[in-house]
């Protein structure tokens, strides 16, 4: 669905690459990207849901080698573009237990930049776009199942600060969320 910003339903959508499954995100301008967990497809769609074109994240030739399991969230940015996860890593999945890398893309699906964020070890779940051009994820620092944390990331990808919410929400970090 297509809501604009007074919650009105402008559009519908239906189409094989749209839901439910992949992650999903709006772009700065109107347009959409979808990504397909299982096979690493990045999918570009026009604002009325026709799909423009797609690229793969895990055969991009200026991409990272890596042992891809499942493909992680995505987000779009203030800025323009979008942030995705190539790798989930979560270790139910067949990770490694963290997120390996960040990805942007431009609006055209060019891949434009690349950070590795194994160093941080860190699981990042779910991303979204912030305001001043960054993003935040949520995840946890031990590669299981539940969101323990916030991590706050700037424009470029670096990781500027990290909030543990186990104190805030403790059912986030459990079975029973």
């Amino acid at each position: 669905w297509h809501i604009d910003t007074a919650g009105a339903l402008r559009n519908t959508f239906s189409n094989e690459y749209i839901g439910p499954g992949p992650y999903y995100s709006g772009l700065n301008n109107g347009s959409f990207v979808t990504n397909e967990i299982s096979t690493g497809d990045i999918n570009l769609f026009n604002t009325s849901g026709t799909l423009i074109s797609s690229t793969n994240a895990w055969t991009d030739p200026n991409g990272w080698s890596y042992s891809y399991v499942h493909m992680g969230d995505i987000a779009g940015l203030a800025g323009g573009g979008f942030v995705v996860l190539p790798e989930l890593g979560r270790l139910a999945t067949g990770g490694a237990g963290f997120s390996p890398y960040l990805y942007f893309y431009d609006n055209a699906l060019n891949l434009i930049n690349k950070v590795n964020i194994i160093p941080s070890n860190i699981t990042i779940y779910m991303l979204v776009g912030m305001p001043g051009g960054g993003f935040t994820g949520i995840g946890n620092t031990d590669g299981g199942d539940y969101s323990s944390h916030l991590f706050y990331f700037d424009a470029s990808g670096a990781l500027i600060n990290q909030r543990d919410i186990r104190g805030d929400i403790p059912s986030l970090s459990t079975k029973d969320f």
